[in-house]
C-alpha cells in the first residue's frame, strides 16, 4: 500500500464532502493526527502531511512555522482538504483571535489570580496581556532589591560599616545624612 492509501484507511470520511473527516490513527497530546512515513521513521502531522501531498512539496518550516497547515474548521484531527489551507504562523494566530479559540484569550485572570479586564490590564507591545497589579508588585520587589543592596546613599556616601543605620522596617539609612537632617531640623526650630 503506498503512502496516500495508507493515509486514507486513516480517515473517516463518513460525514461526506462538507464535514470534517477525523483521522483515526494516533495523535499527539493537542489532539492533531500523527502520519508515519519511511517505514515509520519520520513523525508527521496528518492534515500537515496531507496539504504537503496535495500540493507535490512539504510544507516549509515545520518548527520556524514559515509555512503553517491551517483548519477552516477549527477541529485539530480533521483531513478534509476543503478545511485545510496553507498559512503562516501569523495568520493562524490570528484565526485564533478572530474566533475567539486562543488559548491565552480564554483565562480571564493572571496566574496570580487578578482579574484581566480593562482596568487591571496591560497589553505590551509584543501583543501578550501583562497584570497591571503583578507588574506592579514586581516593580516595587524590585525597586526594594536595589535599596537593599545599593552601596551609596543618594549623597554618594558609603552604605556601609559604621555609616549605616538600620531601620524598624528592614530599610538602611546613612548615618551621615541622618545626622545632616537633625541639624537642619535643630537649625530651624
Amino acid at each position: 500500500m503506498d503512502s496516500i492509501e495508507r493515509f486514507w484507511s486513516k480517515v473517516d470520511q463518513s460525514g461526506g464532502p462538507g464535514a470534517c473527516w477525523p483521522w483515526n490513527g494516533g495523535r499527539d497530546e493537542r489532539g492533531y493526527g500523527i502520519f508515519y512515513t519511511d517505514n515509520g521513521r519520520r513523525k508527521n502531522r496528518a492534515h500537515r502531511w496531507l496539504l504537503g501531498y496535495l500540493r507535490g512539496a512539504p510544507l516549509v518550516g515545520a518548527q520556524s512555522g514559515v509555512e503553517d497547515a491551517c483548519h477552516r474548521c477549527d477541529n485539530p484531527p480533521c483531513c478534509n482538504p476543503a478545511h485545510l489551507y496553507v498559512g503562516t504562523r501569523k495568520r493562524n494566530a490570528a484565526d485564533a483571535v478572530e474566533r475567539s479559540r486562543l488559548w491565552m484569550l480564554q483565562r480571564t485572570r493572571c496566574p496570580a489570580g487578578h482579574p484581566y479586564d480593562d482596568v487591571n490590564t496591560y497589553v505590551n507591545p509584543a501583543g501578550s496581556r501583562k497584570c497591571r497589579t503583578c507588574r506592579a508588585d514586581a516593580d516595587r520587589k524590585a525597586k526594594q532589591l536595589r535599596k537593599a543592596t545599593r552601596r551609596t546613599c543618594k549623597n554618594n556616601h558609603p552604605l556601609e560599616g559604621e555609616n549605616v543605620l538600620l531601620c524598624k522596617n528592614g530599610t538602611r539609612k546613612c548615618r551621615i545624612c541622618d545626622a545632616e537632617r537633625i541639624k537642619r531640623m535643630q537649625g530651624a526650630a
